[in-house]
């Protein structure tokens, strides 16, 4: 019937390229969702992308419990480096053991998983004692029964020794029967664990096995909240730890006019995350059109930038206003932001929300 039953205003201004989240209560229910003015407005109503998230009413809102699937399964590898690292001991559920290839052309490690099955995401534990920086720029890969890639995530940059990396699937179409880990380099892959969190088809049921729902996503974190922050220069008293104080009118502020390489912002997450997308709150009160063509990079644990992550922002952000930077699963220690010009850097909150690593 077209009956309103729930609705959000949006009472201030979104700038050029920009994306806002909008979340309804949990109970919120309907079959179509609409956009629009003010009756009193008349205006254009242009938009990019509108993506409305949930689950359709017939496929229980409580999906199949999230399982470990590599656990002991069959594993197999392009090479062994010798029989004492066989591709068995990276899913044997040891983080002492590891599996170990020959430092040869592109080497691969794979698991068969028990039936087809929905991967919500494959967390990996390097290596120990050596070498950990060789676990980089893998490949993670979910493969059909035919061995045909349905999916890639890559390992952006290199893992520590003894930590763990994990790589969100989480898709509706994240589905396989194997998962593949590889290299296209030549070099040596050893792994100490590999684990594959999902479930089954079979025990969705008849609707889910079908059409798997991506529900139960991690949930992202604010990862630099009262991390350590710093500055290219500070200007009055403005800190770079009020970016990440949680309170949105308190702002950083570096000098004006500095040259190249200009000024930057950066926080310190205190060791290797994976990171889903950067929120960053413009200053409230004044000049916010200073925060444009600006560049978010990601660091290693070395605070060296990791190839091929750079993003750039070329709009102006608005005075007070949040823009929402997605980002594709990087895996970094450090966040910097960065102008491009010699303006002032200005920053209420950097919200780094993404997934956190444990130590091992």
């Amino acid at each position: 019937n077209k009956n309103v039953v729930n609705f959000v205003y949006e009472g201030g201004r979104l700038g050029n390229g920009q994306r806002k989240n909008y979340v309804f209560d949990d109970d919120t229910a309907g079959r179509f969702v609409r956009v629009r003015f003010k009756t009193t407005r008349k205006d254009c109503l242009h938009l990019a992308e509108v993506e409305v998230w949930g689950y359709p009413l017939e496929v229980p809102a409580v999906t199949p419990e999230i399982v470990e699937m590599a656990l002991n399964r069959d594993a197999t590898a392009s090479s062994q480096y010798n029989s004492r690292w066989p591709a068995w001991k990276s899913n044997d559920g040891d983080i002492g053991t590891i599996h170990h290839s020959r430092c040869d052309e592109h080497p691969w490690w794979k698991v068969e998983l028990d039936a087809v099955s929905f991967v919500q995401d494959v967390t990996i534990t390097n290596r120990k004692g050596c070498c950990g920086g060789r676990l980089r720029q893998a490949n993670v890969e979910i493969l059909d029964e035919h061995e045909a890639v349905v999916d890639t995530r890559v390992i952006v940059g290199s893992v520590g020794n003894g930590q763990v990396v994990r790589k969100v699937f989480n898709e509706d179409t994240s589905v396989g029967k194997y998962v593949k880990v590889s290299f296209d380099r030549n070099d040596c892959l050893h792994m100490a664990e590999v684990a594959v969190n999902g479930y089954p088809l079979a025990l969705a049921g008849p609707v889910a096995s079908t059409s798997p729902t991506a529900s139960p996503k991690p949930p992202l974190e604010n990862l630099s909240l009262g991390k350590q922050a710093f500055q290219s220069s500070n200007y009055h008293g403005k800190y770079a730890d009020a970016a990440v104080d949680g309170n949105y009118h308190t702002y950083t502020h570096t000098q004006c006019y500095e040259a190249a390489p200009f000024a930057w912002w950066k926080v310190d997450l205190g060791r290797m995350h994976t990171i889903g997308k950067v929120i960053i709150a413009n200053r409230h009160d004044c000049c916010g059109r200073r925060l444009k063509n600006f560049y978010v990079r990601f660091l290693n644990e070395n605070a060296d930038e990791i190839p091929g992550t750079e993003i750039y922002n070329l709009y102006s952000v608005a005075t007070g206003d949040v823009v929402e930077i997605p980002v594709s699963f990087v895996t970094a220690r450090f966040v910097k932001i960065q102008l491009s010009d010699m303006e002032c850097l200005q920053l209420a909150e950097v919200e780094v929300m993404g997934w956190p690593t444990e130590m091992t």
